[in-house]
């Protein structure tokens, strides 16, 4: 039996850029603490932190459904067909524990910079798997933008990385679970996907199992060294499950809101600051080329994000596009009154209707 769908939110420019700031903000601050937890004289123990991670977020989550129930309005829905959420719920749990544990495994050995570069790979592989998937339609346009982005980007976060095999072979194995893991969420988050999650709810599903994965392979591979090592960063680790699991609910709210594609778009931004914050904290030397790629990268970020909110209008060409995002920022600023405002028909129901004729 289906899970019933709730209405998702159709959130304006506004709201979509705020969730994406406090995102970039949380994700920063994670980064560099795993980063600093990951050394070796701290607690170089990728399991054994995401396994903290997920029983922490299990945790929260029971807390607030306790406390306030409401704030799973879909849960009675999710409960109606527990094999089938299960069935759904744990492909997703098996690829969020590969992609966290690798993610924090290559801090040991790789730098940040080389890291976020990377990452970009993420942008390409969620393109493509929503193309195969059929959850988008191919346009030249986008796919010229996305490349475009990754392409900037690259050269934005280029410079003189560390470079060591194992860690970035974990990465690049990682990037390919994490794109995995963002279709699925997307698909089953979706407003479009006949099983329908609030946030909330799917973390409460999706963390007990990925803990007992983890549990069960962290107790195979157990060191002494483990707890002796937590006790001596214990107030780091408080903090870094606090963050991750203020992260995870703005990815599931931000998914909520957005496809997965724009949801990495975003991350391109997160990681271009990223770079620049350790070039500011570590004093590393931008050259100018990567600021040159940098500006424009942040420009067809933004076009991009202009795309999505007016994909009618760029459809039919960037010209039409400009032309109405113009309008609607005049309108807004009040320099054209709604009450006086005509009543526009867009060129791509012009075309509607003279196809129709023909």
């Amino acid at each position: 039996m289906a899970i019933s769908t709730a209405v998702t939110d159709q959130a304006g420019p506004l709201k979509v850029f705020l969730i994406s700031c406090v995102y970039i903000f949380i994700a920063g601050c994670v980064i560099f603490l795993n980063k600093h937890l990951m050394h070796k004289s701290r607690f170089p123990q990728p399991l054994a932190l995401v396994t903290l991670h997920m029983g922490s977020n299990f945790l929260f989550c029971l807390i607030i459904k306790l406390i306030l129930p409401s704030f799973f309005p879909l849960w009675e829905n999710v409960t109606r067909n527990w094999m089938g959420t299960l069935i759904r719920i744990l492909p997703i749990s098996v690829l969020c524990c590969a992609s966290f544990v690798l993610s924090n495994a290559a801090y040991i050995y790789v730098s940040v910079a080389l890291l976020q570069i990377i990452t970009e790979v993420n942008m390409v592989l969620v393109y493509l798997g929503s193309l195969l998937m059929g959850m988008i339609l191919f346009k030249w346009r986008f796919a010229f933008v996305i490349f475009c982005i990754f392409a900037f980007t690259v050269g934005a976060t280029a410079g003189d990385v560390s470079f060591v095999w194992i860690g970035v072979l974990m990465k690049i194995a990682c990037q390919f679970f994490d794109a995995a893991k963002i279709l699925f969420m997307n698909k089953y988050l979706s407003g479009q996907s006949e099983w329908k999650f609030d946030q909330l709810s799917f973390l409460l599903i999706m963390t007990p199992a990925a803990f007992l994965i983890l549990a069960s392979v962290q107790a195979v591979m157990w060191k002494s060294i483990i707890l002796k090592q937590a006790g001596e960063v214990w107030g780091l680790l408080v903090v870094n499950c606090f963050l991750v699991f203020g992260l995870n609910v703005i990815v599931t709210t931000f998914l909520k809101i957005s496809s997965g594609v724009t949801l990495v778009v975003v991350g391109v931004s997160k990681d271009i600051l990223i770079v620049v914050v350790s070039a500011i904290i570590f004093h590393d030397k931008l050259l100018p080329h990567q600021i040159v790629c940098f500006s424009i990268a942040m420009l067809f970020i933004g076009l991009y994000s202009m795309m999505k909110l007016y994909s009618d209008q760029f459809d039919i060409g960037f010209r039409n596009g400009f032309r109405e995002m113009v309008h609607d920022a005049k309108t807004q600023l009040g320099v054209i009154p709604k009450e006086e405002e005509p009543e526009k028909i867009s060129l791509l129901e012009e075309r509607s209707e003279e196809k129709n004729n023909v």
